[in-house]
């Protein structure tokens, strides 16, 4: 009776050890996508958005290059 009362407390604190683990791993990775993740989301989003502008006004400079000479 003693061993299973022991091995229910055991159980017990792996859970919570487990629940601990968890919180951990989720505060992690909200510090991980706010701190990385989205500002590396938003630079990415500024460089295409750049690269767009030139390759419109290129296309745009081509079409008119022969009406501009």
């Amino acid at each position: 009776m003693l061993l299973s009362v022991d091995a229910g407390r055991a159980l017990v604190e792996v859970g919570e050890s487990y629940k601990q683990l968890a919180e951990i791993k989720y505060s992690m990775e909200d510090t991980v996508k706010q701190n990385f993740l989205e500002p590396l989301q938003s630079l990415q989003n500024k460089d295409l958005k750049e690269v767009n502008v030139c390759i419109c006004l290129h296309t745009q400079l081509l079409f008119y290059w022969p009406f501009l000479s």
